[in-house]
This record gives C-alpha cells, sequence and structure tokens, in this order.
C-alpha cells in the first residue's frame, strides 16, 4: 500500500473518530442544560411560592400599618409612600381627600398607608412618626406631606423633624431616642424591602388594591374608576 492511500485512510479514520467524539460532546452540553434547566426549576418553585406567600401576607394587617377605615370593606388600599416624595404629598393633597370622603368614610373601602422610604429624610420622618400615640400619628403625617419642601430637601432635616416633634409635644429626649431606635429602623427597612420582593414596588406612591398591583397612574379618574368596577363585582 502506497503512502497516499495510507495517508488517505488515516485522515478518514480521524474525521470519524473526530466526528464521534464532537457529536457525544454535543449530546452531552444538551443533557447538561437541560438537567441544569430542570434544577432551575426546581430551585425556582419554593421562591415562587415564597412570593405568593409574602403577597398573601402583606395583604393582611402589619405591625406598622396607619390604618383607617372598615375593616370588613369589600376594597382594601394599601399605599407605599415616601415622606420625602413629591408624587405622595401631591396624592395625599389631591387623591387622598377625595378617596376618605368618597369610600373610607362611607364603609366601601380601607386605606392602609405603610412606609416605603427612598432616602434618610423619609427613613427618619417615618421613624418619628411611629414614636408619636396612635391618635397623633395621622395628624403628623399631614404636617409633613403639607410641609414637606420646608424639611425634605435640605441638609439640616434632622433639626427641622425635630422642630415638628416639638410642636407635637415630643420632647427632645424622647425625639432622641426615636431616632437611635435600631429596632424601629429595622422594622421599617425590612417591610420595604418585603413590599419591593413581594409586589416588585420601586416607586412612590404605589398602590396595592385587594391583593393586586394598580399599574394605572394615580389620578382621581383612574383611581375612582377601578374602584367603583371592584364595588360593582
Amino acid at each position: 500500500m502506497d503512502k497516499k492511500k495510507l495517508s488517505l485512510i488515516f485522515s478518514v479514520i480521524f474525521l470519524v473518530i473526530s466526528l464521534v467524539v464532537f457529536l457525544s460532546v454535543k449530546a452531552n452540553r444538551k443533557y447538561a442544560e437541560r438537567i441544569e434547566v430542570e434544577e432551575q426549576k426546581k430551585q425556582g418553585a419554593p421562591e415562587e411560592l415564597d412570593i405568593l406567600t409574602l403577597q398573601k401576607q402583606l395583604t393582611g394587617a402589619m405591625e406598622l400599618d396607619i390604618a383607617e377605615g372598615n375593616n370588613d370593606a369589600k376594597v382594601v388600599i394599601i399605599e407605599y409612600a415616601s415622606y420625602s416624595c413629591s408624587h405622595c404629598s401631591a396624592f395625599y393633597k389631591n387623591i387622598y381627600p377625595k378617596l376618605k370622603s368618597t369610600y373610607i368614610d362611607s364603609g366601601d373601602v380601607k386605606f392602609v398607608y405603610r412606609d416605603f422610604p427612598l432616602d434618610e429624610p423619609a427613613l427618619r420622618a417615618s421613624q418619628l412618626v411611629h414614636c408619636l400615640p396612635e391618635d397623633s400619628k395621622k395628624g403628623f403625617m399631614k404636617v409633613l406631606f403639607e410641609n414637606q419642601s420646608a424639611w425634605a430637601y435640605t441638609k439640616q432635616f434632622p433639626e427641622k423633624l425635630e422642630n415638628f416633634a416639638k410642636i407635637s409635644g415630643m420632647s427632645s429626649e424622647l425625639f432622641h431616642s426615636c431616632m437611635a431606635d435600631e429596632s424601629l429602623e429595622q422594622k421599617i427597612l425590612q417591610s420595604r424591602l418585603s413590599a419591593h420582593k413581594a409586589f416588585k414596588i420601586s416607586s412612590t406612591p404605589s398602590l396595592i388594591i385587594n391583593g393586586q398591583r394598580f399599574i394605572g397612574r394615580t389620578n382621581w379618574y383612574e383611581i375612582s374608576e377601578y374602584i367603583n368596577n371592584l364595588l360593582k363585582n
């Protein structure tokens, strides 16, 4: 057998072996990828279940809720808001009064305020509200939102908040104790984290209405129309 034929035979054998190896590697890779996908699905199932459980939990009463209205109302609105958020201030001034007079006072809606601080001034304001007596919280919220520009956007926000606290009757000692309350701070931040995980909230104000995140714009027309549809069904 001459050298050319021998070389050709070896070349063919090499190509066949290479092809077999290639197909084997490709098959193993596909199998590995399929197993990986299945494992990810298995690992993802508990996470999905956790989110569903968390959503259900958050639609119920929580420790730091500031709520008003009929506990047996057909519609429950949970607002996640930040005291330093200008849109939240606008919501409080323009939308909330209409919600109260039209739906909350009539017993059709239960309204729940929850903290979703976007920055440190909002976090400290949230702490301050929770350090007040129950019957003073809503009035102090009104002060914070209506005077937002006077405290929320300055480096002197601690002093501004302390002045508001003193006007409400809180001593300087109690104010500083409240601001240093790490347990309360962690509860507020954990509530924020849970809302983000459960409902993908990243901006304020965000509304959860009967357990579902409200996707429409936060204007009176869209919100009232959404509520009316729920009340009819």
